[in-house]
Parts: structure tokens; C-alpha cells; sequence
């Protein structure tokens, strides 16, 4: 008898805990250059049943970030395949997202795992680094079809902004003259190094051999992958295409992360870097 009532109980928790949802930012955590525009990541789901809406607030430092945009994600509507309505989130108060709101318009709720928004944040200019900005979740509620509501908890998240990030490199000015500053593992940019010259003003040529893009091979496709996802949603898709068209051709004032090989502008070897790792990712 003890046993059935121990076996009941153990399924009954079971049940339980996969009923309840949880609501999170991914990345959890990410490294951010300053000289980047902006900052992205998701809000996604996980582990209920029969959701039918949402709505959520969200807080960050606007010490750091401003101009926040949130945007429907792929949940709720079966990447495309169904109908759904959002209500357009207030950002009216520096530092808080208040009510972003989407619901279903077809019959029948969904399940299992997705993205419920998508969040972009301008970055401020900033004199100290790192700086460090929470994004924290409150007034999150799931909806069932019955406009019932479901258990759920969630997960905050967090972004560092440094002067900019090990390795990333940047053109620059010294004595008139244009070279080149990489960032060192102290996440603090090099001194300025400008290229040797024949006494004419003339670089020589280049000895290193031209830039080949291949097939990354598998054991750096990882790297890779995180290098394209631009928007840092999970998953290389049109999204990150999209934004290298967008700038595609533009030498100056266009978004820093379009240009992902650093070279001062936007152009077919970005595209191409980009479209190799099309479709990759864990959330595509």
C-alpha cells in the first residue's frame, strides 16, 4: 500500500515539475564591445503545455542601454504557420519594457520549447568598463486557451560591456597617418600600429596569401556558428542575412556587427561569412 501511495506521489511531482514552465533570457550572460550598437537576446520557453498567450515586463540599466525594441517571436505563432496579435510593449520609462503582450488567434494552444520575444537595446556611450547591466523578468504570465493561467517561474540575465572584447581589431589614426589597434586579453585596445612603408608613402605588398572562404571544418564550427548569429537569437537564419544587406556597401555609418571580418566595411566576404553558417544553431 505504502508503495502505490509513494509511486503516485512520484508521478504526481513529476507531473508537476514538466507543467511548469520556465521563462528565460538567452543568452544568459554575454561579453559586449563597446564599440557594438547594440545588444540582442531572446526571451524563450520551456517545459508546458498548452500555451495560448503571454505577457511579461523587463527591466535593464539604462545607465548603459536605451531606444529598447521587442518584437514577436517564433512560439506562439509555429514559426509562421499560425495567426497571433501582440500588443506593442511601453517603453516610455528609461530602463523598463512594460507589457509585451502576444496571444494566439488560432484554435488550440502549443507546447514544447521557443521564442516568445526578441529584445534589441541601443548601448549608450560609456566611460567605465566593464559595466554590467541586469535584465530581469517580472510580471511574466502564461495563458492556456481557457484564458487559464499557467505555473511558471523565470530566469534573469545579464550583459558586461567592455572597452571591447580579446582579439577584435579596429582601424585607427596616429600621426596622420591610419593603421591598425587590437584588443588585448585585458579587454583594453593596443597602441596604434601603423603599416611599414617604402619611403614613398607606398605599403609594400602584402606576403600573407589572399583570404580563401571554405567550409569552416567541423571542429570550429561552433566558433563559427557564434561568430554569424549576429543578432545572437540561437540560430544563423535570414535575420542575420538580412542585417549585412541592409548595410551591404557602406564604408561609414553602417552597424559595426554587418561588418563580422573588421575591415571597414560591408561587403561580399561578410555576406559570405555569414551565409557558410546558414541554418546552424541550437534555436533554428
Amino acid at each position: 500500500m505504502y508503495k502505490i501511495l509513494l509511486v503516485v506521489l512520484a508521478v504526481s511531482l513529476l507531473i508537476s515539475v514538466q507543467a511548469r514552465a520556465l521563462v528565460e533570457i538567452y543568452p544568459e550572460s554575454q561579453d559586449v564591445s563597446n564599440s557594438a550598437n547594440y545588444v540582442y537576446f531572446n526571451v524563450t520557453i520551456s517545459g508546458v503545455d498548452n500555451v495560448y498567450g503571454f505577457q511579461l515586463d523587463l527591466s535593464y540599466d539604462a545607465n548603459i542601454f536605451e531606444s529598447p525594441t521587442v518584437t514577436r517571436g517564433t512560439f506562439l505563432n509555429r514559426n509562421g504557420q499560425d495567426g497571433d496579435y501582440c500588443i506593442s510593449a511601453n517603453t516610455s520609462a528609461p530602463g523598463f519594457i512594460d507589457n509585451f503582450a502576444c496571444s494566439r488567434t488560432e484554435p488550440g494552444g502549443v507546447s514544447g520549447s521557443g521564442v516568445l520575444a526578441k529584445v534589441r537595446l541601443s548601448l549608450k556611450t560609456l566611460s567605465t568598463f566593464p559595466s554590467t547591466s541586469d535584465f530581469i523578468l517580472s510580471g511574466v504570465k502564461i495563458s492556456d486557451p481557457a484564458s487559464q493561467p499557467l505555473d511558471n517561474s523565470s530566469e534573469d540575465g545579464n550583459a558586461t560591456i567592455y572597452q571591447c572584447i580579446s582579439g577584435e581589431t579596429s582601424t585607427c589614426t596616429s600621426g596622420g597617418e591610419q593603421g591598425t589597434m587590437t584588443c588585448g586579453s585585458d579587454n583594453q585596445w593596443g597602441s596604434c600600429v601603423i603599416p611599414p612603408t617604402d619611403g614613398n608613402g607606398v605599403s609594400p605588398p602584402s606576403s600573407s596569401p589572399p583570404i580563401i572562404i571554405s567550409t569552416p571544418p567541423e571542429e570550429e564550427e561552433e566558433e563559427y556558428f557564434y561568430a554569424s548569429d549576429l543578432n545572437k537569437d540561437g540560430c544563423v537564419d535570414i535575420e542575420d542575412l538580412s542585417l549585412i544587406a541592409l548595410n551591404f556597401g557602406l564604408k561609414s555609418g553602417f552597424d559595426k556587427t554587418a561588418d563580422m571580418n573588421v575591415d571597414g566595411k560591408v561587403d561580399i566576404m561578410d555576406l559570405a561569412m555569414a551565409a557558410l553558417a546558414f541554418g546552424k544553431g541550437g534555436k533554428c
